[in-house]
């Protein structure tokens, strides 16, 4: 079975100014960068590792290659994430961190461990937004309509504007990047693998985090 780990993107540049993103493909900011990293260090101290990316790159770096026990609580296999830079910004800056951890021995010496690499899937991308990309974020109820936005304390989420990927559409997405995942984790290892998934779409963490 694998175990599937979520995490969402830090602020990118388009968040700090309350625009509604999508698609739109725009870098991490400066606290963006550091809320990725405080997280990452969060997970390392919690005794999450990230796998090299292959037994023969470990040992041509000098680490030791990856195996079916580790003294860490989650040893990740593989960080795979969104095509969208604040995405992939955010995963690199796991791979570092958790690389690292995956290499310590508590000794502050010996070789750096290899890095991992991080895989790109597409079906990690954000929420097509439609007519509601680069609009304010202040200007859902009114553009969309109250009886078709879904309001939280925290989020109001519209349902269906124009030209955007509805929810049922999301299901159907996250079902295939589900099936790819688990299609992927079987054909590298016959064990159980743990991952984790950088996204950009807090949409699509519902359909992922059901399938552990």
């Amino acid at each position: 079975m694998v175990e599937i780990y979520v995490a969402r993107h830090g602020q990118d540049v388009d968040n700090s100014r309350g625009i509604l993103n999508g698609r739109r493909d725009e870098p991490l900011t400066d606290l963006g960068r550091r809320q990725a990293r405080d997280v990452a260090e969060r997970m390392a101290r919690a005794g999450f590792s990230l796998a090299p990316s292959s037994a023969a790159e470990a040992e041509a770096e000098g680490a030791p290659p990856p195996s079916s026990s580790s003294s860490s609580p989650v040893r990740l296999d593989a960080i795979y994430s969104s095509p969208l830079q604040r995405a992939r910004e955010t995963a690199e800056i796991f791979a570092e961190v958790l690389s690292s951890a995956s290499g310590s021995n508590g000794s502050g010496d010996g070789p750096a461990p290899a890095r991992a690499d991080v895989l790109v899937l597409d079906d990690l991308q954000e929420r097509d937004f439609g007519i509601m990309t680069g609009q304010p974020t202040s200007s859902i109820l009114e553009k969309c309509g109250e009886d078709r936005v879904l309001k939280t304390e925290t989020i109001n989420y519209f349902l269906d504007p124009p030209g955007a990927e509805t929810f049922p559409d999301l299901i159907v997405r996250a079902e295939r990047l589900l099936a790819r995942v688990r299609t992927t984790a079987a054909s590298r290892s016959p064990l159980p693998e743990a991952i984790l998934l950088v996204t950009a779409t807090g949409e699509l963490l519902p359909g992922a985090g059901s399938e552990q």
